[in-house]
């Protein structure tokens, strides 16, 4: 779907979850996912999409038992990923379910732009109390060796101060 043909429609798709089945004339009955919904069609993601113009009776089912039924036809199809349909023929009764199961995704969405979702939030860092290498718990690993002073650098043992003072008086030749 490109986007110009996104300017053409007569109402707005809502993202919209739900199984649906495709009634060709006919044929076999095709299994599907509602992704979005409006007034006037929804798309459905289908591995096996039917081509376009192809005229088929669509149920879309909803988890609380309730289904909406009409007659609709292709408009595009995309291999392996799915097929726009636009409803022809509603009935009354199934345009009402219809209207309502719009106006609830309408809200979801209108919630959805209000609250920010958690994955785009930026953590606050921790308050920084030393590298918390104590509370590692790696076996063999000495702590000392783990902490950081001010400076960054790992604090000075009594074995780094015996080296530098080895070093100092030309016993250990530096590389």
């Amino acid at each position: 779907m490109d986007q110009d043909e996104g300017q053409h429609r007569r109402a707005p798709r809502y993202p919209f979850s739900a199984l649906a089945t495709v009634v060709p004339p006919g044929g076999t009955p095709v299994g599907c996912n509602v992704t979005e919904l409006s007034l006037y069609g929804c798309y459905l993601g289908s591995g096996a999409p039917l081509a376009a113009r192809t005229r088929v009776l669509i149920k879309i089912f909803v988890a609380d038992g309730e289904y909406f039924e009409a007659d609709a036809t292709v408009i595009y199809s995309s291999p392996s990923l799915g097929m726009g349909l636009a409803f022809r023929q509603v009935r009354p009764d199934f345009l009402t379910i219809l209207r309502k199961w719009l106006t609830k995704a309408t809200q979801q969405t209108k919630l959805r732009a209000k609250t920010p979702e958690k994955s785009m939030e930026v953590p606050k860092k921790p308050p920084r109390s030393g590298c918390g290498w104590r509370n590692l718990g790696i076996p063999g690993f000495s702590p000392e060796w783990g902490e950081e002073s001010r400076s960054g650098r790992p604090p000075r043992t009594n074995k780094s101060r015996s080296i530098r003072k080895r070093r100092a008086e030309g016993s250990i030749a530096f590389l």
